[in-house]
């Protein structure tokens, strides 16, 4: 048994978001450190955020073109990419920021911080990851024949969006991992289901058309396509795309604060 938590201590609470501006460098600070710890004692370092996509979409997009037969899909490397980056985001974000709390026990046990820096400066990170890895694959699906439209211009707005959610899914499951923590070992099972679940690796069309409102049922749906269609088609995402993604992320990052502000306080008592 570790030593007591004090409550009085450990819970900051002058409004969310407040609280994290006032905190900033704080946050700050905890995603220079997750960065720093993620690859320390490696030969290459932080290249690692540039060679690990690279490796992984390299072995996807054979697998499933050449072995399942995706080949007829044109230009199957930048779809796969342009599938694979956001959702390499939103899988880091969930199972980096849904262990934040609990991986952080020890340091809460002794410094008072504001609990929910944790999972959102954990989902920072895994922007600038991703970030990384958009300028290294960037170069390589623009050699594979990735359109150079206008429309790349839009991915920012996708990022953000992509942000808000993940930061909402990193809360809403750092709070559930305190509270039952086999949901820690279940979660890599779940995404993986979830993701063959979502056209990522294979075009909706390939799905019978009676089935599209299942896979419409899911958030990852719209956002993926945030960045499927300026980086794929080359073309810029419908109006009502973006009002879907928009809501999808406030909404999430809604849920996810308020479930955080009705058991904030419990969660001490938990570590």
């Amino acid at each position: 048994m570790g030593p007591a938590l004090d409550s009085s201590r450990l819970v900051i609470d002058t409004g969310f978001f407040p609280t994290l501006w006032r905190y900033r460098q704080l946050v700050v600070q905890l995603v220079r450190i997750q960065l720093l710890l993620r690859y320390r004692r490696t030969a290459l370092g932080f290249v690692w955020t540039l060679v690990n996509p690279v490796l992984m979409m390299s072995v996807s997009a054979f697998v499933f073109s050449h072995l399942l037969n995706f080949a007829n899909v044109q230009n199957y490397a930048v779809f796969l990419f342009s599938g694979m980056l956001p959702w390499m985001m939103f899988s880091n974000a969930l199972t980096i920021g849904g262990a934040s709390i609990l991986s952080n026990e020890q340091l809460l046990r002794k410094v008072a911080l504001p609990l929910h820096a944790l999972p959102i400066s954990a989902a920072a990170g895994v922007l600038i990851d991703s970030l990384c890895a958009l300028m290294a694959l960037f170069l390589i699906v623009v050699l594979l024949g990735a359109p150079l439209t206008p429309a790349l211009f839009i991915l920012p707005l996708s990022y953000m969006i992509l942000f808000v959610f993940c930061a909402g899914c990193a809360l809403f499951f750092a709070v559930v991992f305190v509270f039952f923590r086999d949901m820690q070992h279940i979660i890599t099972v779940l995404i993986q289901a979830l993701m063959y679940m979502t056209p990522i690796i294979y075009p909706l069309e390939r799905i019978p058309e009676r089935y599209h409102w299942i896979l419409q049922l899911n958030p990852m749906y719209y956002l993926i396509r945030l960045f499927r269609e300026p980086i794929y088609d080359g073309a810029l995402p419908g109006l009502k795309l973006w009002i879907g993604g928009v809501c999808i992320a406030l909404v999430t990052l809604v849920t996810a604060g308020v479930l955080f502000s009705l058991v904030r306080r419990r969660i001490v008592y938990r570590l």
